[in-house]
């Protein structure tokens, strides 16, 4: 398993980053880069080979590297960022992702950010949200279902992407947080909730029966272990403030 990352840059700060559905609050970006380090340590015990990139010092939101590329076995599609600001991201992760894949594009008016996108299996849920849009899914649908692909919208009313809301500890479970997205699409599912003190915790990244979270979420990792996961603990409290999340922060694939 390998996957992308991207050093954060120094201005990655609370004027500079977009935010859309949190408060600004001061981010430490020394700090950051010593969670980050420690992000790329937690990914390589969980059996990942890490690359690390340079940082773009003039892309205040690439080290969020998930958003400008769905990285699949046989392609990857390069996204076109909803949030003007971020578009420039894409061409700086081109040529690294050309090594691995052949590769498609999302091309205006369709608009699509990776962290919209969770592949479970042989299905792939789009959000539809603020960042991407129905031509974007449209655009990514035709480039994906000729794989073998199904290939589900879901609405996001409520947070910056779908994966701020579900990700999946296997093929068939799913941490969620109902508040915020259209569960609908994911009936035949078994869906946890997130306490409602902990919206932000639905967002992890699973191998095996390993889970990585946010160790501020104690009622969420007490309800994944009681499924029977093993739950490795780090702290991103910098990139949450930048409205991100642990997936977000890497490409990850075979």
């Amino acid at each position: 398993m390998r996957a992308l990352t991207l050093l954060p840059s120094t201005t990655m700060n609370e004027t500079n980053c977009e935010l859309t559905y949190v408060q600004p609050q001061p981010i430490d970006t020394v700090l950051a880069l010593k969670q980050h380090a420690n992000y790329c340590a937690a990914l390589e015990k969980l059996g990942f080979e890490v690359t690390r990139l340079p940082a773009n010092e003039d892309l205040p939101d690439s080290v969020f590297i998930e958003d400008p590329v769905v990285v699949l076995d046989d392609l990857a599609v390069l996204t076109l960022p909803g949030s003007a600001s971020r578009v420039g991201e894409v061409p700086n992760i081109e040529a690294e992702i050309r090594k691995f894949r052949r590769v498609e594009r999302i091309t205006p008016p369709g608009t699509l950010e990776g962290g919209d996108v969770l592949c479970i299996g042989q299905r792939i849920f789009v959000g539809i949200s603020t960042r991407t849009n129905l031509a974007g899914f449209n655009q990514f649908r035709e480039y994906v279902a000729p794989l073998g692909f199904e290939v589900v919208p879901v609405r996001v009313p409520g947070a910056l992407h779908l994966k701020t809301a579900v990700t999946a500890l296997d093929d068939s479970t799913l941490l969620i947080n109902k508040e915020w997205i259209d569960s609908a699409p994911f009936k035949g599912f078994q869906m946890f909730n997130v306490p409602l003190t902990e919206p932000f915790a639905a967002n992890i990244i699973g191998v095996g029966k390993r889970v990585l979270m946010h160790e501020g979420f104690a009622g969420t990792r007490a309800m994944v272990e009681a499924l029977g996961f093993e739950v490795l603990q780090l702290n991103i409290s910098e990139f949450l403030k930048a409205e991100a999340g642990l997936t977000c922060m890497s490409v990850r694939f075979r």
